[in-house]
């Protein structure tokens, strides 16, 4: 809360905090751009409107809205999600969420933030107590900007949040990567009915190092399409189904690829080998080269 602003600049407060005060022990935490030890703090119950934000987060994806939801008067903390004593906690600082709301409409870029962090808990990043990693805060961005586009927003209010986190860093991507899997996101969310949605994070190389890179498989009527920064890039016959795993094919190069679904929903891991139409030639070896969990 913004200790002594008056009643007035707090009714103004995107999210104001209303509550009973919460300790908070000190630790690394999953934040929304960037990675410290945080000392102990106390939060504040969050007001209704922000606890109804969550809900409707958590309801669109059928799941219970079971999170604690605190306020800080922290504006370099922004927002983290963390365990604490097995209650799952969404941490947000008020200055920071009222520097980012959206004044003329819906505030998307506070329920982008709010559904990040639901993302972390969600996804099991906060399961290990490590806190973030690029590809930790691109799947969480990936779910924020799928949650935006399933409950109405467009494009520019899946990113807009994004495209203000900066150069990035070791535990942080970039805006441009950060961008990139929220509209990746959102473009699952609204893809068109029938078609299948299936998205793969993974690297390239790239001048001799890797880069990171949301991979986005679209399909249709058995034909499936492989976007890489926005160009096509391959296109695949869909041969088979079996449990979670899709199998494509490319006729001209001989190439089999399985995506393995994820038990979100969101995200699929990548496997590739040669063969024929009848069957793939193993061993299948990981879309990713790179081993980062």
């Amino acid at each position: 809360m913004l200790r002594g602003a008056g009643a007035t600049a707090l009714a103004m407060l995107a999210f104001p905090a209303v509550g009973n005060a919460f300790k908070i022990r000190a630790g690394t935490f999953c934040g929304l751009s960037k990675d410290r030890k945080l000392p102990a703090m106390t939060g504040l119950e969050a007001s209704e409107k922000a606890d109804r934000v969550v809900a409707e987060i958590c309801g669109i994806v059928g799941l219970p809205a079971n999170f604690r939801v605190l306020a800080i008067d922290d504006p370099k903390a922004n927002a983290f999600a963390s365990i604490q004593d097995g209650e799952r906690l969404v941490v947000y600082s008020e200055p920071f969420m009222e520097l980012i709301a959206d004044r003329q409409n819906r505030d998307w870029s506070g329920m982008a933030v709010f559904a990040h962090e639901i993302g972390h808990h969600l996804c099991g990043h906060t399961l290990d107590n490590v806190g973030s990693r690029p590809p930790r805060e691109l799947e969480a961005d990936h779910f924020a900007g799928f949650i935006v586009g399933r409950l109405g927003g467009d494009l520019d209010d899946a990113t807009r949040v994004f495209a203000r986190m900066g150069t990035g860093s070791a535990t942080h991507p970039p805006s441009a990567e950060r961008v990139a899997a929220a509209s990746a996101g959102w473009r699952k969310a609204t893809g068109k009915a029938g078609e299948d949605r299936l998205n793969v994070l993974t690297h390239n190389l790239k001048d001799g190092n890797y880069v990171r890179v949301v991979v986005e498989f679209s399909g249709r009527d058995r034909r499936w399409t492989e976007v890489q920064h926005g160009q096509t890039f391959a296109v695949f016959e869909e041969l088979k189904r079996k449990g979670r795993s899709v199998f494509l094919f490319d006729e001209g190069r001989s190439i089999w690829v399985r995506l393995d679904v994820d038990g979100s929903g969101q995200f699929a891991t990548g496997f590739w080998a040669r063969g024929d139409r009848q069957k793939a030639t193993p061993p299948w070896s990981p879309l990713d080269p790179v081993a980062w969990r």
